[in-house]
């Protein structure tokens, strides 16, 4: 059988040395060993949010910038880079490869993208932005569309879309 990801990641005696690593610990437990070892700054930096053009200005990442930005101590969240597709997606894998090597407590950032009427990046599907959408009243097509926007910004590495949220709603 294929090893979990948690497993496939970090080694046993690395998941035995910090609790917060190892899958199999209740959740409950792994936050409460996370925290305990965090220090304020780190949990400050864990609210932040960086732009990716601080350490790839010109769209390549540098380590050099890198360590300098983050200082060995991880950031919430880093904005996608805007480079399409599979080069983004490189980039991010790229971006938290070195968080986890280079920072204290190797936790991930979370990549956020913009999506208001497509995913911005070049090369991606751009769409009638929201009131154009809202003034068709199909609401299964504005569904479609936020899947489509969805899958485009996940396969460029995207955990996280800044997007307009639609519901519907009735005279009930």
């Amino acid at each position: 059988s294929w090893p979990r990801l948690g497993e496939a990641l970090v080694s046993k005696a690395e998941r035995e040395r910090r609790p917060y690593l190892d899958p199999d610990r209740p959740v409950e437990a792994r936050v409460k060993d996370l925290l305990g070892r965090m220090t304020l700054e780190e949990k400050i930096r864990q609210m932040g949010y960086a732009r990716s053009e601080l350490f790839a200005p010109d769209g390549r990442f540098s380590p050099a910038l890198a360590k300098g930005f983050f200082k060995g101590m991880g950031i919430g969240g880093v904005e996608d880079p805007r480079l399409g597709g599979g080069v983004s997606a490189r980039f991010i894998n790229t971006v938290q490869r070195f968080i986890k090597r280079n920072t204290r407590l190797g936790i991930p950032a979370l990549i956020c993208c913009e999506c208001l009427h497509g995913h911005m990046a070049p090369g991606a599907t751009v769409f009638p932005r929201a009131i154009g959408l809202a003034s068709t009243w199909q609401t299964d097509l504005v569904e479609k569309i936020s899947g489509a926007i969805a899958r485009e910004a996940r396969a460029a590495g995207a955990a996280q879309a800044l997007a307009l949220r639609s519901e519907e709603h009735t005279s009930e």
